[in-house]
């Protein structure tokens, strides 16, 4: 009488754990991948914003646009950037200026004009950048004490996640804003 062993589908314990250990691996790479895209993508949104909100009041101004209750003449569209990385857009007339529109940048940004002025957002620092009527192009300004015009020396605004992605937005002669340009 033979004895003939029948072997059971399914599989061993060791298959089953080096199965799963395969999977954690290539999930925990998927995972941090996916975490440097989202950072990326983060920092490219918010200099994408920015860019918008710059060009607005750059638009605004340009064309001499006048809001409700601003007395003439127009003197400037005026960004100013405070604590806590907020940025409000006012129209400055003769005797008034006019809140108009609000941004918040979530991220670490930085502002500089041609490394003379290096500002953190989120400092007590206050940094203006200030789009004149008329093509008259722009000026910027540290806690608003002395404007100097972006003609010859371009104002930069950095914004950076994680001190690894970081877009750059220029304010140049005649108040022109480049597109961010990203690494």
């Amino acid at each position: 009488m033979s004895h003939v062993l029948k072997r059971k589908a399914g599989f061993t314990l060791i298959e089953l754990l080096v199965t799963i250990g395969i999977m954690a691996v290539v999930m925990g790479a998927g995972t941090a991948v996916f975490s440097g895209f989202s950072k990326k993508k983060d920092a490219q949104a918010a200099a994408r914003e920015l860019q918008v909100f710059l060009r607005s009041a750059q638009n605004y101004a340009r064309v001499g646009t006048i809001p409700s209750g601003c007395t003439r003449p127009l003197v400037s569209y005026d960004v100013v950037f405070t604590t806590g990385g907020t940025g409000t857009m006012n129209a400055r007339c003769t005797s008034s200026s006019n809140p108009l529109d609000t941004v918040s940048i979530p991220l670490a940004a930085k502002f500089s004009r041609a490394g003379t002025f290096p500002v953190s957002v989120g400092t007590d620092e206050t940094f203006t950048l200030r789009f004149l009527p008329l093509y008259a192009g722009a000026e910027l300004a540290l806690d608003n004490s002395t404007f100097v015009s972006t003609g010859t020396t371009p104002a930069s605004i950095i914004i950076s996640r994680g001190g690894l992605y970081i877009h750059t937005i220029t304010v140049g002669s005649g108040g022109a804003v480049s597109d961010p340009v990203g690494s």
